[in-house]
């Protein structure tokens, strides 16, 4: 058996890796819809959640019964965003296999409080949904090493860095003139069967299958040597120990740890990077459905519509709207017990007009700042009728807060919106001043001319001239 195999074959017990192998799955006679999994999510419920490093970066995560997670749209910004425009995108659509999950309510609430209220938004203004996806915390640490691992393999090909101990987690066994892909798992360096042909059933009881993220590491190689797709559908792969491999060979064959130099062209540069647009999604999608498809905070959750009772007090009533309803992101109690000068009524200016405001976050009067869509529409856009007003916020996908019960009070108790039962949608003056030039765009037909015509499609408001 000391013949190497210059092209990959099948490995003769089982045949896993033929050519144009197709599996023809038939479906079941009695088969059910697939219906969410009950989850244990009763720590997000209570707020729960913890920190922890992804390289040098912060990330947060959630729990699930025992175990804790990470969301797939944070990875994207914290870890994925790092080595997209470096890595060829085949790494990650080809080569990784990770189970992710649909969040359910208490973890969407969760997750949107964790975004705005203590990263500042970094994840994205919109507020997270029952179509985003989490992934166990362990597989997010792999997946960070595993993409360093890969940059560093590529790069040190490239001679643009020196050796590096983790790069030796996989590599090429140059073997006379053939590579053979290896994966170091448990210390051992494990070789692929099918690369060797031969009388194999001596190694029958020698091989092992190799699955999970040395798997991930193999397809990696595989892709340095432009294996053919079937090469990467199959969730694990024969293999057996390199020592076993080389005392079958004759004393003089020569065994040099090397690399193709094809794998140069999964480093990219700035001039290739531009393209290296995913097509596929870098973790499988779960095939149970969502749990629900919207941010919904209670069954009444309500986008105020035009019945404003102009006067003294700027009145608004609790009446159901009949138009497209804008979910508002509560914001969350103060924790402190004595919340009483937790927030403050003050004073913005925008556009020359003077309206009020509150603070966004307890006992920070200057940091973020919020004013009432109804006062919004009242100093802007006066002449504007306030449902307009309101389509063009939600067309613009600017996010709504739901004011937490304190920042009620303090309106109700400076003669504001007395008759608002609770419901108080508030914008952050930030986006006020990034939206608003648009805002008067979209709103300039207004008044004797008719106004630019308002459709919904799909959910979304959009807007034609």
């Amino acid at each position: 058996m000391n013949k190497l195999n210059p092209t990959p074959q099948p490995f003769t017990e089982s045949k896993p890796y033929q050519k144009n192998h197709k599996i023809l799955v038939l479906p079941s006679v009695h088969a059910s819809p697939a219906v969410p999994l009950i989850v244990d999510d009763e720590r997000s419920q209570k707020g729960h959640f913890g920190w922890t490093h992804l390289g040098k970066e912060n990330i947060p995560y959630i729990y699930r019964g025992n175990d804790t997670y990470v969301s797939v749209r944070m990875i994207d910004i914290t870890v994925i965003s790092k080595y997209i425009n470096t890595l060829h995108k085949d790494i990650f659509e080809k080569c990784l296999d990770i189970k992710s999950y649909y969040i359910t309510f208490n973890e969407c609430r969760l997750l949107s409080e964790i975004n705005y209220f203590h990263c500042d938004g970094l994840f994205g203004m919109n507020p997270f949904d029952g179509h985003d996806l989490i992934i166990l915390l362990a597989d997010a640490e792999k997946l960070n090493e595993f993409l360093q691992v890969c940059s560093n393999k590529l790069k040190q090909v490239s001679k643009s860095i020196t050796l590096d101990e983790n790069v030796n987690k996989c590599g090429f066994i140059k073997i006379t003139q053939s590579f053979v892909p290896y994966v170091l798992s448990n210390g051992t360096k494990f070789v692929p069967m099918f690369y060797f042909e031969g009388e194999l059933t001596k190694f029958k009881t020698k091989t092992i299958k190799l699955s999970g993220w040395d798997l991930c590491y193999l397809k990696f190689l595989y892709r340095i040597q432009n294996l053919e797709f079937s090469f990467f559908t199959y969730d694990s792969c024969s293999v057996i120990d390199l020592k076993e491999i080389i005392a079958y060979f004759p004393p003089k064959t020569t065994f040099v740890e090397s690399c193709p130099e094809t794998a140069k062209q999964l480093l990219l540069n700035q001039s290739n990077s531009p393209n290296n647009k995913l097509k596929e999604p870098w973790v499988k999608r779960p095939t149970t459905p969502p749990y629900f498809n919207k941010f919904i905070q209670t069954p009444k959750a309500i986008a105020v519509h035009n019945n404003v009772l102009n006067g003294a007090n700027n009145a608004i009533t609790n009446v159901l709207p009949s138009e497209p309803v804008r979910f508002l992101i509560p914001i969350p109690e103060p924790h402190q017990r004595n919340a009483y000068n937790a927030y403050k009524l003050q004073k913005v200016v925008i556009d020359d007009r003077t309206i009020p405001c509150i603070n966004m976050k307890p006992f920070s009067y200057q940091e973020i700042l919020l004013i009432c869509i109804i006062d919004f529409n009242e100093h802007l856009f006066k002449n504007v009728p306030f449902h307009i007003c309101s389509s063009v916020i939600q067309a613009l996908k600017i996010p709504l807060y739901q004011a937490n019960s304190c920042q009620v009070n303090i309106f109700i108790s400076n003669n504001r919106y007395r008759y608002c039962n609770s419901i108080l949608p508030l914008i952050r003056v930030i986006d006020v001043m990034q939206y608003l030039p648009q805002m008067k765009y979209m709103l300039a037909s207004n008044g004797d001319q008719k106004l630019q015509q308002v459709i919904s499609v799909n959910n979304q408001t959009v807007f034609k001239n």
